[in-house]
């Protein structure tokens, strides 16, 4: 499926080709296949974002929020995912929250509301989440493993890699070898080891760019502020900019992240005296989030830093 911005239109036929495909399984596999068939269903709200067509966004996602009470279980979860990423993506936190609120799988639903405690920056919440999902297997080991070390928790980090590292026998190991080494990666850099954590990052981060998911926007923060740390601020900047150009690939969870990749460029344009340059991203961060609630805090920082 291609999602980058050129090709949207070229995508339309593949991602309705996918959603029928799957459609045809759902008999036999009604939970495997719907969070996947709900993705493709709001990928015409994620085409509305890439436009900045924000009110358009905005009057999709109200529309399907209120239509998620009556759709069977395994549906409802899956759209209730979809359209709260969505939400995160524009800035409307509690739209996004109320709207994870209706998982009923509770990990699934923590998992999703985690993103939104790390937004509004509540210290004690994303804690004691990521203890929770310390705690437990669940889906997304890597990012858990990155949200841990950035918190300090690097012995509960740990011990998440190396779940994840043992993983059942039939996971390809080449497949998750890039998220075993961004998480190692983040770690090191939380313990002070930033030469190895530039030699752990640098390589997944080329390798996940094309799929755009979360974990390469997080990857990308990490080994920026790595190359930041060594004093090279050229370096630092490339990795961010290469990030931010993916904005197009960042379906779903990713496009938070997306959006943090832009703060950090946008700042370190600023610290350099680019202006033309910090305008630019600034520009499309605003376009963004012009319709986010007003005590966002990376639309907060936005107004702070056009006040100067």
């Amino acid at each position: 499926m291609s999602c980058r911005r050129p090709l949207d239109q070229e995508a339309a036929p593949y991602i309705q080709r996918g959603r029928s495909l799957l459609e045809a399984r759902l008999p036999t596999a009604a939970s495997q296949y719907q969070a996947r068939i709900q993705w493709l269903d709001h990928y015409p709200v994620h085409e509305a974002w890439m436009r900045n067509d924000i009110p358009e966004v905005i009057r999709e996602l109200k529309e399907r929020k209120t239509r998620l009470g009556s759709l069977p279980a395994p549906a409802r979860n899956a759209a209730a995912e979809a359209a709260g990423r969505l939400f995160l993506a524009i800035g409307r936190l509690q739209d996004a929250q109320e709207t994870f609120e209706m998982i009923s799988i509770r990990g699934w639903r923590e998992g999703a509301l985690l993103d939104v405690a790390i937004l509004r920056g509540n210290g004690p919440e994303i804690d004691e989440m990521l203890r929770r999902r310390a705690s437990v297997p669940h889906a997304a080991p890597s990012t858990t493993a990155v949200y841990l070390a950035r918190r300090g928790f690097t012995a509960e980090a740990r011990s998440t890699i190396r779940r994840l590292e043992e993983s059942e026998p039939a996971v390809d190991r080449a497949q998750i070898e890039p998220f075993v080494h961004v998480a190692k990666g983040e770690l090191a850099l939380a313990e002070g080891r930033v030469d190895e954590a530039v030699a752990l990052l640098e390589s997944p981060v080329r390798a996940l760019r094309p799929a755009g998911l979360q974990i390469y926007f997080l990857a990308s923060q990490s080994l920026a502020r790595a190359w930041m740390e060594k004093g090279d601020a050229a370096r630092a900047q490339a990795v961010l900019h290469e990030a931010f150009q993916q904005r197009g690939r960042s379906f779903g969870p990713a496009q938070v992240s997306w959006l943090a990749v832009g703060f950090d460029l946008l700042r370190l344009h600023r610290e350099a005296g680019q202006t033309a340059e910090a305008e630019a991203v600034r520009r499309e961060l605003a376009a963004v989030l012009a319709f986010a609630d007003a005590d966002h805090p990376l639309r907060a920082h936005l107004l702070t830093e056009d006040a100067r």
